[in-house]
């Protein structure tokens, strides 16, 4: 829900409100800690890969928003390691068609920029249709 949420603020601002990674990264480790469906190494591992992505984002001076790396901790705390770079995998593939696309048909320049969390959302979906 949360990222459904992301990719709608996303859409509209290009920007993400602290709370929705936050709430998501608080409600995935309740879930964990509650349920246990995997080990704490999947836990930490699924964060990690949003860990990689923030540093990234800012040693890229936020070519990919900060925002979008903090959901993928949040994604990470639900999904674990593997299945988050799954998720990553996915967005970031239907991300270069996208972007593909408007170089192709729009000649859109190098500096054009898109949201992120759209991608991310039907990621998520794919994720869901295929585990």
């Amino acid at each position: 829900m949360a990222i459904a949420a992301a990719a709608a603020a996303d859409i509209h601002t290009k920007h993400l409100p602290w709370l929705l990674p936050a709430g998501g990264f608080v409600s995935g480790v309740t879930y964990q800690l509650i349920a246990q469906t995997s080990g704490i190494w999947q836990l930490l591992g699924g964060c990690a890969v949003g860990g990689a992505l923030v540093i990234i984002s800012l040693l890229s001076r936020q070519a990919m928003g900060l925002g979008d790396a903090l959901m993928f901790i949040a994604s990470g705390a639900f999904l674990g390691l593997y299945d988050n770079l799954f998720l990553l995998l996915i967005s970031v593939s239907l991300s270069a068609i996208c972007s593909l696309i408007l170089l192709i048909v729009l000649k859109a320049k190098g500096k054009y920029s898109f949201p992120f969390m759209p991608f991310m959302l039907l990621g998520y979906i794919c994720l869901l249709l295929l585990v």
